[in-house]
């Protein structure tokens, strides 16, 4: 009877021993994951962050804390980037001759350069900028005024529609934004498109 007990304990002792190795295994697994792709377990919550708002977040080794928008946890990033989602959605913008002040007999003898506000963020102002000869809209360009640490414009490309009071165009863009979250650079970016009105 005696042996029947060790070995029953031996059994025990044994089984546990398995379970604990197994446990311990697995946790080393999901370090070993990480530590095979090279990412820390920051880098994999902004991945999987990126996954859940369906936004394309890069890490970025490059980006440092003094040139970037620095969250202190990770819900104000979440917010911060539904918010961005919310405010570049296309939107009709009338924009106003910075030159002089004219009065057009038609479309066709519009000449000179528009400006307008196409987004406002809290912090910085997207400003796009569009040159019109005789009619024509010649080109497009934008950038951010106001505190634009961490944020850029990308200008892409341009579309006139048919004239009729007014000059009308569809311009799109990149917004990108440098962020810094717990030691981690990520680039952050979302495509925007504007539909442009110039009275005429």
């Amino acid at each position: 009877m005696k042996k029947f007990k060790f070995n029953l304990l031996g059994l025990l002792v044994l089984f546990v021993t398995m379970s604990t190795f197994i446990a311990c295994n697995s946790d080393e697994g999901l370090s070993n994951d990480i530590e095979a792709n090279k990412i820390s377990k920051s880098e994999a919550k902004l991945i999987e962050l990126g996954d859940d708002l369906s936004v394309d977040l890069r890490i970025d080794k490059t980006i440092t804390k003094e040139e970037a928008i620095v969250f202190e946890n990770i819900e104000d990033l979440r917010d911060f980037i539904i918010k961005t989602k919310e405010g570049v959605k296309n939107s009709i913008i009338e924009l106003e001759n910075t030159q002089f002040e004219m009065t057009f007999k038609g479309c066709d003898q519009v000449s000179g350069v528009y400006s307008g506000t196409a987004l406002t963020s809290g912090f910085a102002d997207l400003n796009l900028t569009v040159s019109v000869e005789n009619g024509v809209v010649t080109g497009t360009s934008g950038a951010f005024s106001g505190w634009t640490l961490g944020v850029g414009y990308t200008q892409g490309s341009h579309a006139q529609g048919p004239k009729g009071g007014s000059i009308t165009l569809v311009t799109s863009g990149t917004i990108n934004y440098s962020l810094f979250w717990n030691g981690v650079g990520t680039f952050y970016s979302e495509q925007v498109s504007y539909t442009i009105t110039i009275p005429c």
